[in-house]
């Protein structure tokens, strides 16, 4: 009901958009490149909640196991479905949030887990138009189902994208 409230007394107060990531692995150095959209939600000129889901594709993100050699094919998709809080300051921004991370490979069975994030960024435009962009930090360690091990799928990625403000 206070966000209602709220939401209702701030002009603007919904922001849509749709964004290119890219997203590098720090263990592996895997990079991983796809799309999403977000939905953002401004309480005040200052605060506000986005969420956030998108799809990235990574090659090469499969660790090798017990000194044998990674699987041919060890590629991964990711659905990462994220929410966090933001600080806006003009057109600058920043939030710290969590994560559930799907992973998907033919090649091993990869659990789905929980993390954290914090990214900050710019948005730019006039009218109900921005374009924005943000570079950001995510943690995450992955399990191989199939074996005891396990990575870390933490590193830095950029977005890229638009929103329509209604």
């Amino acid at each position: 009901l206070a966000a209602v409230v709220l939401c209702s007394a701030y002009q603007s107060a919904h922001a849509l958009g749709v964004f290119a990531s890219w997203w590098q692995m720090d263990e592996n150095s895997a990079d991983g490149f796809g799309f999403g959209i977000r939905e953002r939600i401004n309480f005040t000129h200052l605060i506000g909640i986005e969420g956030r889901a998108s799809w990235i594709s990574f090659s090469d993100v499969i660790p090798s196991s017990g000194g044998v050699n990674p699987p041919a094919d060890d590629s991964a998709d990711v659905i990462p479905l994220e929410v966090m809080g933001v600080v806006s300051l003009h057109h600058f921004y920043g939030g710290l949030g969590v994560g559930y991370y799907m992973f998907d490979s033919e090649a091993a069975s990869l659990s789905d887990e929980v993390g954290w994030f914090g990214l900050v960024g710019i948005e730019l435009g006039l009218g109900p138009v921005k374009v924005f962009a943000d570079v950001k930090w995510t943690q995450v360690e992955v399990d191989v189902e199939t074996t005891t091990q396990s990575f870390n799928a933490d590193g830095i990625g950029t977005n890229v994208g638009v929103a329509l403000r209604i």
